[in-house]
Formats: C-alpha cells, sequence, structure tokens
C-alpha cells in the first residue's frame, strides 16, 4: 500500500507496489463519494535556482502547439 510521504527503501520496491496495485485496478479506480478536484494543464512553468552572486538562474517552459520550449529569463 502506498503512503504518500513516508519514506520507502528502495525505488524498487516503490516499482513493485505500483505494479501490483496497477493489476489490481486495471479496469477502474472508484473515486470515493464527496470527492472533487481540479484538472489543471499548465501553459507556463518558471523555475528559478538561486546564487550567492545573485545571478539566478531562471528558466521559463511553454507550451507550445504540443511540445514545450525553453527560455531563459534575465534575473
Amino acid at each position: 500500500m502506498f503512503k504518500q510521504g513516508e519514506t520507502i527503501d528502495s525505488f524498487e520496491r516503490l516499482n513493485s507496489l505500483f505494479k501490483a496495485n496497477e493489476k489490481k485496478f486495471e479496469d477502474e479506480i472508484v473515486r470515493p463519494k464527496g470527492w472533487g478536484g481540479f484538472r489543471i494543464k499548465p501553459i507556463r512553468i518558471e523555475y528559478m535556482q538561486f546564487k550567492d552572486t545573485r545571478l539566478h538562474q531562471r528558466e521559463l517552459y511553454c507550451y507550445v502547439g504540443e511540445h514545450w520550449e525553453l527560455k531563459y529569463i534575465q534575473p
């Protein structure tokens, strides 16, 4: 059973748990009553890596057509 946020001894163990649950729920995963949610389809994602020099590295990923384009932004 998956326990989100808890540690696991190896990726192989995680993968075997995934495969077991994939077979168990191969037809349909039933959503509990009262569950809701949102589907988010981002069109822009920015990552920023801070540097001691303050010359931060900013990367902007933009979804264009059917693929992501990477652009760099000045800090």
